[in-house]
């Protein structure tokens, strides 16, 4: 159709001598096949932009790779409610817990690229568990585009009241002393809860220590509470509660800075292991969508997560539950994405955290 178009403006061009004579007839033919095909031109532009501004035309799954009531699915649950009303479609949050956010994450990368199912990865799942195990059924690369970072999520150190300890030397001189004693729990293999608690206990010179992984945050804080594990390293959201309630003892912060959810917690540097910030374990967590979903797609949800991150309303929620709002643009997202996954690998060595542990 292109070519028809080109041959004609070639004809058009011509306007003096005897080869306008010769070109009248050619012409003709061309006023006649544009006349023809204009309205065909027009009626598959209008179609493209048809099918770039029908999505979303359905309700949406968002699959959450972790159990229901854990930092993953807390961002996600607060980012869904506003982006629904964005999208103009019910985002359904679909929880497929297992294998360190292998099994949900999964069910995404075989998952039509048509928009209508999103995965809400975390950077444990994404960047971690693939340099952790070898076994690893997808590629984050090869099988998803980032559409959008959501939030970060700082993360607390906290040990079962049942333990009798207040803070970090109370810990670690009661772990070290009966390391085959106790055990700590995780969201799952490969995830961020399970390098920093496994990091932690490297640190403090008991690397016996038995890792318990869990389908999730929430199962596993269970057995905090109860006393079956000693401790646990995860986000501020799911632990918050708990000690601000007193059922768990907060014992210090990963990040650099006290935040100001908890002013009277101290960083791991003031509570005595400055050696833990020589790492960043600040996770993050944020949309995917299976690869070849188309770029108009991706850059709507880009554009409407920024946009609903700088609302006061989410901004608030987003803020109580202890996270942070990262605002980056697709290139930015995939970037940051790339980055971070050349870190995990050397670093997990250098701690001696192998999978399985």
């Amino acid at each position: 159709m292109a070519e028809v178009f080109r041959l004609c403006n070639a004809v058009d061009s011509v306007k003096s001598g005897r080869v306008t004579g010769l070109l009248r007839g050619a012409a003709a033919v061309c006023g006649l096949a544009l006349s023809v095909l204009a309205p065909v031109t027009l009626i598959m532009g209008h179609g493209v932009a048809q099918a770039q501004e029908a999505w979303a035309s359905k309700s949406i799954r968002m699959v959450v790779p972790f159990a229901p009531g854990g930092a993953t699915d807390l961002a996600a649950r607060a980012m869904s409610d506003r982006l629904s009303q964005m999208f103009g479609q019910t985002i359904v949050i679909d929880n497929r817990a297992g294998a360190g956010g292998q099994v949900g994450t999964v069910i995404v990368a075989k998952a039509p690229a048509d928009g209508y199912t999103l995965l809400y990865g975390a950077s444990s799942t994404m960047l971690i568990l693939p340099a952790l195990e070898s076994n690893v059924q997808f590629d984050t690369v090869r099988d998803f585009s980032v559409a959008a970072m959501a939030v970060k999520l700082p993360l607390l150190l906290a040990a079962s009241p049942s333990l009798g300890v207040t803070d970090l030397k109370g810990l670690r001189d009661l772990l070290k002393a009966n390391p085959d004693k106790y055990s700590y729990g995780s969201a799952g293999a490969g995830t961020t809860s399970h390098v920093g608690a496994a990091a932690f206990a490297q640190m403090i010179g008991a690397p016996q220590i038995v890792h318990v992984p869990y389908k999730g945050t929430a199962p596993a804080i269970v057995d905090v509470l109860a006393g079956r594990l000693a401790y646990i390293v995860d986000a501020m959201g799911p632990l918050g509660e708990h000690i601000r309630a007193g059922r768990l003892v907060g014992i210090a912060i990963t990040e650099k800075e006290r935040v100001p959810q908890f002013p009277n917690l101290p960083t791991m540097a003031e509570a005595g292991l400055p050696e833990f910030l020589n790492y960043t374990w600040t996770p993050w967590s944020g949309i995917y969508v299976p690869k070849g979903t188309p770029v108009a797609i991706i850059e709507r949800i880009n554009r409407d997560v920024n946009r609903a991150l700088k609302e006061p309303e989410l901004l608030k929620k987003l803020t109580e539950l202890g996270f942070f709002p990262i605002y980056a643009s697709v290139a930015e997202s995939q970037a940051l994405v790339n980055r971070e996954s050349t870190l995990w690998a050397p670093l997990l060595k250098t701690l001696n955290i192998k999978g399985g542990n």
